[in-house]
């Protein structure tokens, strides 16, 4: 079952929408990496369907919570959408509403923890979906000195219809993919410095554990 708020004021709708960044590298900086930190380059996604302003989900964000394992602090969190109320929403790839990171971290295990989809109607409220128990954590390690793609984390949306025949978010399938072909290609354009300095590293592609969610 979805969590569902109604009514909430256009503040807190903007408040929830968006004013996240993504806390990637500036440019300038990947021309000089530390080389006692790990950089890694990741992206995350969810669907984009129709044409134009006909498209769903660009009022939908897909989070994944971040997690340095070995120091036991949280990370700045991954997401898919920046401002879900914007006048026009933008994407840093095409056939789908996504993100791109490219983050400095200290070297050692760093976690995907868990993920939540919430889709902002404006005045009508909030719908959100979330695992009802934390999925297995996603594990990799981040090496010093080291530049290394990860891969995609992306959400599959399911929706539905409420009574105005409107499309409204009824769950999330993530799943972990290896899009580097796709996702570097951006990468390098972002990012001319990187070229030739990342290495292909995916997680274990498939399901990030299909639970139940609330």
């Amino acid at each position: 079952m979805l969590r569902r708020s109604l009514w909430i004021t256009l503040a807190a709708v903007a408040i929830l929408g968006g004013c996240e960044t993504t806390s990637s590298l500036d440019p300038r900086q990947a021309e000089k990496l530390s080389p006692d930190k790990a950089a890694i380059v990741f992206t995350v996604s969810h669907d984009k369907e129709g044409q134009g302003f006909g498209q769903l989900g660009g009022n939908v964000k897909f989070f994944v919570e971040m997690r340095d394992a070995t120091r036991a602090k949280a990370l700045p969190r991954g997401f898919s959408n920046m401002e879900t109320l914007a006048p026009m929403m933008t994407s840093a790839l095409e056939d789908v509403w996504a993100r791109i990171f490219v983050r400095e971290v200290d070297p050692g295990r760093i976690e995907f923890t868990t993920w939540e989809v919430i889709q902002n109607n404006g005045p009508m409220g909030i719908r959100s979906a979330s695992p009802k128990v934390a999925p297995p954590p996603i594990v990799f390690a981040a090496k010093a000195g080291t530049v290394t793609y990860i891969g995609n984390l992306h959400a599959n949306i399911l929706w539905a219809k409420n009574p105005f025949g409107m499309s409204i978010l009824a769950g999330a399938l993530p799943e972990i993919r290896n899009e580097a072909t796709r996702d570097l290609q951006q990468v390098y354009k972002d990012y001319p410095a990187l070229q030739g300095k990342v290495v292909i590293e995916p997680l274990p592609v498939g399901p990030w554990l299909p639970t139940p969610v609330k």
